[in-house]
């Protein structure tokens, strides 16, 4: 189906098909003898004697839960063991993860040794934190919550490949990553908002194959979770996580006030530059100016 249809996507795991595509090709290859399968593009010539049986049984269970859709996992019997196993070990004996999207995202950013997890999980708090307080700005469901928390949590993967650029590194590595409870065109729109990072896209990143998987109004959301995700990386651009609280505040409908209470410790000069910067993207994406007031923890 994917090399019928010129899939951007090189992956089998969380490819979505819908219930009349399966019944197409289910007529296709039935009517083909297993010399003719064996030269259909994308089936594996080992397969070529049983797709007939396997694609009668998926079609069979579509039909009758009624399902229009088919969601393929990239998961199977040992991954079940394996979790049967954690939780046994870790979970008191309870192998179900209740939010599989942060834990796949987590245990992904975990297999880095070089990443600073204290300013990714600083910055994944300060960004939902600006989700929550902006939502009269974007007024976005909560379901963009996660894009944005995934974006948060590996946007600094890039570093592994270079510190140059990484915002683009990062962009591949996401969309490349095995992760769970995210469609392609999900882990595309968290791996675009990881790009945007430090406050502009990157073109060559736009350039990936997954780009067109986008519509130009997610485009337009992701540019401004980009944002979001961009001034919390700003408020900490010096690693030193000292800024203690964030309160948001709209005294004119085109005017916002971000108070930003700080630690004696921490270097204003590296932080209030880097957010000067994002607010001209910031005026372009929810139509309002920025202003940051800065208040002592000790005064």
């Amino acid at each position: 189906h994917q090399r019928s249809t010129e899939y951007p996507v090189p992956r089998v795991h969380a490819y979505q098909m819908e219930a009349t595509a399966v019944d197409k090709i289910f007529n296709e290859i039935s009517q083909k003898s297993i010399g003719q399968r064996k030269r259909i593009s994308g089936l594996s010539t080992e397969r070529a004697d049983i797709i007939v049986a396997g694609a009668a049984i998926i079609r069979t269970l579509l039909r009758y839960t009624q399902s229009n859709m088919l969601v393929i996992s990239g998961s199977g019997l040992r991954e079940g063991l394996f979790y049967e196993f954690y939780g046994d070990c870790y979970k008191n004996s309870n192998p179900i993860i209740e939010d599989i999207i942060a834990f796949s995202t987590k245990n992904f950013l975990h297999s880095f040794d070089n990443q600073d997890l204290e300013h990714v999980y600083y910055i994944t708090n300060l960004a939902i934190t600006l989700f929550h307080q902006w939502q009269p700005l974007h007024q976005l469901p909560k379901e963009w919550e996660k894009y944005l928390l995934v974006a948060s949590l590996l946007h600094d993967i890039g570093k592994e490949i270079n510190y140059y650029s990484h915002e683009r590194h990062s962009a591949y590595m996401l969309l490349n990553a095995n992760l769970s409870g995210l469609s392609h065109q999900e882990q595309s729109i968290a791996a675009y908002i990881a790009n945007y990072s430090h406050g502009s896209f990157d073109r060559i990143a736009k350039t990936f194959i997954s780009a067109n998987l986008l519509s130009d109004e997610e485009w337009q959301i992701i540019s401004k979770l980009g944002v979001i995700l961009a001034c919390a990386e700003a408020l900490d651009e010096s690693h030193e996580q000292g800024i203690q609280s964030v309160l948001t505040h709209f005294p004119k409908k085109d005017s916002v006030v971000l108070e930003c209470v700080y630690n004696e410790d921490i270097n204003l000069d590296i932080i209030k530059p880097s957010l000067e910067k994002l607010k001209k993207s910031f005026k372009k994406e929810f139509g309002a100016t920025l202003t940051c007031k800065w208040i002592h923890l000790h005064g």
